[in-house]
């Protein structure tokens, strides 16, 4: 508004000059026309008489006109007759037209220069001269434009500080929205805009205000659920940094926040887990997934190991580059050692912690087919404690349970790494002895040294608590090819059969 106003008034005051100077030029030029033309007409006469003296005061009457600067009365060749300044009287003019029936007009700079003939009955007897002072004229029109000046600036001024009050007017009410918005980007998201009415401002200003109390209230839920103890929860940048840790990642990894913000997540992870993650958050890097799970373990400061489950997701730029990564972190430590007993219960005796009957079928039939590839013969041996009932009836079964447990660590030490020794049940053991030979009579003599082995570790006594225990037991052998259409059933059968 102000450059418009200004822009206006510049242009008015550059047409009003204008014009100005048009009209004082053509008012100029038609005073000097008409002073020489006057001058010419009352002298004409002095001069075909030759009356210099009347002549003179002719010329003298002529300048006392405002702003002439020179009245000259001259003869047909330049000569000088009357002057207004009397010392150049007699001098000569050069630069006179040849003839000239009319005024001729010449204007410069500083003068307007008017040139006329002197005419007596149709016949020219002279020149006269007249010189015009231009400066007064340009003094004024300097002053005009100066005034005018004055006048944009008086107006700009006062335009710019209507302008101020008129905005401050307008807008006080929405820097009062202005004012809130800034607080709460400076940290004080409580703070709302106290606006009365029903114009366009105070409507803004509810709107402004549930805005916040939106913001608000999520903020305080994202707070709170990530304030919870019971998952970590971290944003980490696309370089792999940490960018934000909740307490419970950091009392996890057994570091404060602070110092987490110094290292990578690559450095706090299990290097046998290291490559599966990085691979994966790469591929999330190169857009081409969004995310993924996977469990992995993390190194405490402590130097433990933690398993977690890890659940990774990125937010993206409008480009479809990762901004941040967000990830979920769940110690899952017990579970571990829950499947670890679920996997025990199933698969082990819990007393012995020998394999029991599922893991021995599972690995029967494993070693079934492996003797019918390589070609090579193997043997289950079926054991049985003697009198087993006997001291479970006189000592109590506390005291059977320890004779147990005793027989399954001797038998562990008296066969092979790779033979497998498993508790059915009761006083019931199984070894199974793989790989013994290609021949027959070469497996039965294997299977008779380790029979004997075991007979010779199990007959030794026993210490079950305050009593020293004697116990021998019952084996019965079967050597198996895989050639035979047994099953693993048959063939525990067949060892039973054989021990009794």
């Amino acid at each position: 508004m102000t450059l418009i106003v200004a822009l206006m008034m510049v242009t008015f005051i550059w047409d009003m000059t204008r014009r100005q100077e048009i009209a004082e030029m053509e008012q100029n030029a038609l005073q000097a026309t008409a002073l020489s033309n006057s001058l010419a007409t009352s002298s004409a006469v002095w001069v075909l008489s030759r009356d210099y003296s009347g002549l003179q005061e002719i010329v003298q009457s002529t300048s006392a006109y405002p702003a002439v600067l020179y009245a000259i009365v001259l003869d047909l060749g330049g000569h000088i007759l009357a002057h207004n300044d009397k010392s150049k009287i007699g001098m000569y003019l050069s630069d006179l037209p040849s003839s000239s029936a009319a005024p001729e007009l010449r204007q410069t700079v500083g003068t307007i220069d008017v040139l006329s003939p002197i005419i007596l009955g149709k016949k020219q007897v002279g020149w006269v001269r007249i010189g015009l002072d231009r400066r007064p004229f340009k003094a004024r029109l300097t002053k005009i434009k100066r005034n005018g000046l004055l006048y944009i600036l008086v107006s700009i001024g006062i335009s710019a500080l209507f302008v101020t009050l008129a905005s401050r007017f307008l807008t006080r009410r929405l820097y009062a929205i202005q004012k809130v918005a800034d607080a709460v980007q400076f940290g004080r998201p409580e703070v709302r805009v106290e606006l009365s009415g029903n114009d366009e401002a105070a409507k803004l200003a509810r709107q402004f205000n549930g805005m916040l109390d939106s913001l608000n209230q999520r903020e305080q839920q994202l707070r709170s659920f990530y304030e919870l103890n019971l998952v970590g929860l971290t944003i980490i940048s696309p370089e792999k940094d940490w960018i934000r840790i909740n307490d419970c990642l950091c009392h996890m990894l057994e570091y404060s926040e602070s110092e987490l913000r110094n290292m990578t997540w690559t450095q706090l992870t299990h290097p046998d887990d290291l490559a599966a993650d990085d691979a994966q958050f790469n591929r999330m890097l190169a857009n081409e997934i969004d995310g993924y799970s996977l469990e992995k373990r993390f190194i405490s400061r402590s130097g433990k190991n933690i398993p977690v489950q890890l659940v990774v997701g990125c937010v993206r730029k409008p480009d479809r580059s990762v901004d941040y990564v967000t990830a979920m972190v769940q110690d899952i430590t017990e579970r571990k050692h829950f499947e670890s007993e679920i996997r025990n219960l199933a698969f082990y005796d819990p007393l012995t912690n020998l394999p029991n009957r599922r893991m021995l079928s599972d690995r029967l039939k494993q070693a079934i087919v492996s003797c019918a590839r390589n070609g090579k013969v193997a043997a289950l041996l079926f054991l049985d404690l003697d009198n087993f009932k006997a001291l479970n009836d006189t000592l109590g079964h506390a005291t059977g349970d320890l004779l147990l447990q005793q027989v399954a660590q001797r038998l562990s030490a008296a066969v092979r790494e790779c033979d497998t020794v498993a508790r059915l049940g009761g006083d019931e053991f199984v070894v199974m002895l793989e790989n013994l030979s290609a021949y027959p009579m070469e497996a039965i003599k294997h299977a008779q040294l380790i029979a004997n082995k075991i007979i010779t570790a199990l007959n030794q006594s026993y210490q079950l608590d305050q009593h020293t225990y004697n116990n021998t037991p019952s084996i019965g052998v079967v050597l198996f090819d895989g050639s035979e259409q047994l099953s693993h059933d048959d063939l525990l059968k067949q060892a039973d059969i054989a021990m009794y």
